[in-house]
């Protein structure tokens, strides 16, 4: 760990007013003190003065010169189509995607206009055509038929109907 015995490190505020003079002469002095003891600080300050300068040297000047007609060059220029996939990339993928879907469809008709391979699948065809049996025998849920009236009941009086 550092050494300070220096005291505290200056805030960027009080390097401002420094740079600035706007610091009182006992603050100024005792600020002046902290920096002639303070790497940080000095760097710090070296810093800030380079910023705060009003002056600008003609290296400087001549790149932010190149940098702001670079940017009015990108500013106007029509943008460029990148990260996007060519058209005729969509139209492969299109006809690929059909051809997968006609494969799978041709093959699953087929699969179904063959023979039945076993009795269960003969049973399922006759059920889906005529259903000629029960349900029990569909395997689908039922409910037994439950005599609600006796023998001798016709069920439905003939009488009263006409």
């Amino acid at each position: 760990m550092t050494d300070k015995s220096h005291g505290e490190c200056l805030t960027e505020e009080t390097l401002t007013e420094y740079l600035e003079g706007g610091l009182d002469p006992a603050i100024k002095l005792a600020s002046e003190v902290h920096l002639i003891a303070c790497d940080e600080c000095r760097g710090r300050l070296g810093f800030l003065m380079k910023v705060l300068k009003e002056d600008v040297d003609t290296e400087e000047a001549a790149a932010v010169e190149a940098i702001a007609q670079q940017w009015h060059k990108s500013k106007y220029k029509m943008p460029r189509r990148t990260g996007t996939l060519p058209n005729w990339l969509f139209g492969c993928v299109a006809i690929a995607a059909a051809l997968v879907i006609a494969v799978v469809g041709a093959r699953v008709l087929l699969d179904r206009q063959g023979p039945p391979r076993s009795a269960s699948e003969i049973v399922q065809l006759l059920l889906t055509q005529n259903r000629p049996f029960e349900s029990r025998m569909a395997n689908e849920p039922h409910l037994p038929i439950l005599r609600t009236r006796g023998l001798e009941d016709p069920g439905v009086a003939y009488g009263l109907i006409a």
